[in-house]
């Protein structure tokens, strides 16, 4: 096993111009990269849809040099992405950046949960 978080960190900052980057153990992007049956999450919300478009989910092995090039790839044109059942990474050209699209994320997954759960509850 590699430390994927360094092997990871080198690769973005070799592949893009980000100055931060931000590694999240987010609750409710982690259920939604179970729930989600796609490659990518579309936020429903209005913030979402604006700033994010869509989010990647990016899959590979814990600890692999496999997960940290698909992160690193997936990041190259999102500003963030969820880690299959792990987290999520965000970038920015300063840490505030990669925070605040840390956090979008976070409330993105959050609302499609519950707005998905409430649907549910009145079929």
């Amino acid at each position: 096993m590699t430390d994927v978080a360094g092997d990871f960190t080198l690769r973005k900052y070799k592949n893009t111009s980000a100055l931060a980057i931000i590694h999240a153990h987010a609750p409710y992007a982690v259920i939604q990269s179970f729930i989600e049956k796609t490659e990518s999450l579309k936020p429903i919300d209005s913030e979402g849809q604006y700033f994010l478009h869509e989010i990647p989910i990016v899959r590979g092995g814990v600890g692999t040099p496999e997960l940290s090039q698909n992160t690193a790839t997936a990041l190259r044109e999102h500003r963030g992405v969820i880690v299959y059942s792990h987290g999520t990474f965000a970038t920015g050209k300063i840490l505030e950046e990669a925070f605040v699209t840390t956090t979008q994320i976070e409330h993105s997954c959050k609302i499609k949960y519950f707005v998905e759960l409430q649907q549910q509850k009145t079929v």
